[in-house]
């Protein structure tokens, strides 16, 4: 273990040699480990040495033939090697093992059109983001983190242009012939294979910012998910109906969408579930948006105290929580009610991900406002001190986006006595936005 261990930190160095040689002296003392012999084949993989990587993983899978994460790099390996239907068959014995494996179905997909079988390998890639989308909903994301929707996105664009070539070609009837395979694919799967269709348009329109396209694909995912419930994609469909609806300030029907999406929420994943939680943000911030701060606030709350059972108080969920609540208080300037809260909040962001991430810009942002509406200039300006510099690496020296921080921290330096650093601080603010005018 402790060669593994060794080899594992020489291929976080990029020093595959090395890693190699690890792997190799823990391999021979314990031959039956099929955790190192994934290891060895894939710095054999990463050093162009398929043959050896593949002798690995064949003795891996003989050792555990249930593994899915050796058939998963097996695939890779017979892949690597233009043994395609040898690989395609691995693929396909990891996704028996681990139905919810996105590397296998992606590797799968890209295969497939290799292949020019399209009418698969776009079902396979859909079938990578819905398990991404299904992760979105849980307590702490997906499993995986993986571009799905990204690799699905450019897929399409290839399909496309595949479709374009072929016409341009003079093979019209091939192209004819294709898509009829896809439209019928997507026939047969019936009623579940429409709902995702119709998800799918939606997503494309709104995107497009075709907004009524997307309500009518998003109202039709609607009609769908009522025929299949409890259905997990009813509770997304109508949440992006609810956001549709809210976008043009069509309140009432807004409302009624996300009232419906709780509802079928608490019906398939149960009344505590995180995936409740996500449809209760976005009734606080419709009501915020209304003006009714109560109902606002009860929705918050409900939500903060869902995410503290679900996923504890040291995490993201509850930190998101938390500011939630605490935006219900700082937009009614209740700056006394709301500091603990994104106090909190910072505090996880920083525990978690350190002071300089991103992620902290949010929240501290609203915490620097906090401490100038309570009046404390010297913890306004500590703040937006220690707030500017992430923000620099974020957005840039000269982005706009530093403005508002500068102001505030200007403001409060100037309440402090340092007048100097406050004019330091204010005509750097003023270069940003002759900039900006001068740019323009």
């Amino acid at each position: 273990m402790t060669y593994r261990a060794l080899g594992q930190i020489y291929e976080v160095q990029g020093k595959s040699e090395l890693a190699l040689k690890e792997y190799q002296q823990s391999e021979e003392m314990d031959p039956d480990s099929v955790e190192t012999r994934i290891c060895a084949a894939r710095i054999l993989l990463a050093m162009k040495q398929g043959a050896k990587a593949q002798e690995e993983l064949k003795a891996a899978k003989d050792l555990e033939p249930g593994n899915a994460l050796v058939h998963e790099q097996y695939g890779k390996a017979l892949e690597a090697s233009g043994k395609l239907k040898e690989a395609k068959s691995e693929y396909q014995e990891t996704l028996l093992l681990d139905k919810e494996n996105i590397y296998a179905l992606l590797d799968l997909a890209k295969l497939e059109e290799k292949q020019g079988d399209w009418p698969n390998a776009m079902e396979h890639y859909r079938a990578a983001v819905k398990i991404v989308q299904a992760g979105m909903m849980g307590s702490h994301g997906p499993k995986t983190f993986v571009d799905a929707p990204g690799a699905y996105q450019v897929a399409q664009m290839r399909l496309k242009q595949y479709l374009s070539e072929l016409r341009a070609g003079g093979k019209g009837q091939e192209a004819a012939a294709l898509e009829a395979r896809l439209e019928s694919k997507e026939t047969s799967k019936g009623i579940s294979g429409k709902l995702d269709a119709a998800m799918e348009a939606g997503g494309e329109d709104y995107k497009e910012k075709r907004f009524a396209e997307a309500e009518r694909n998003y109202s039709e995912a609607v009609r769908l998910g009522e025929q299949l419930r409890p259905e997990g994609r009813l509770v997304l469909a109508l949440g992006y109906l609810g956001s549709l609806y809210a976008l043009r300030k069509d309140y009432p029907d807004a409302q009624t969408a996300y009232e419906r999406s709780l509802k079928t929420a608490e019906e398939v994943y149960g009344p505590g579930a995180p995936q409740v939680g996500q449809v209760l943000e976005a009734l606080t911030r419709l009501n915020l948006e209304q003006g009714d701060k109560g109902r606002a606030e009860t929705y918050a709350q409900q939500n903060l105290e869902m995410a503290e059972k679900n996923a504890g108080t040291n995490s993201f969920s509850y930190s998101l929580a938390l500011m939630a609540l605490g935006y219900v208080y700082f937009s009614q300037k209740q700056y006394t009610k709301a500091e603990p809260y994104i106090t909190k909040a910072v505090e996880i962001h920083q525990q978690l991900s350190g002071p300089q991430a991103m992620i902290i810009v949010s929240s501290k942002q609203m915490l620097c406002t906090i401490y100038d509406g309570m009046g404390q200039p010297a913890k306004a300006a500590m703040c937006a001190s220690e707030l500017t510099p992430v923000m620099e690496r974020a957005y840039g020296e000269n982005s706009q986006a530093l403005v508002p921080l500068l102001t505030l921290r200007a403001k409060a330096l100037r309440e402090l006595g340092r007048v100097t650093e406050a004019d330091q601080v204010e005509q750097r603010k003023k270069s940003l936005t002759q900039a900006t005018v001068s740019a323009n």
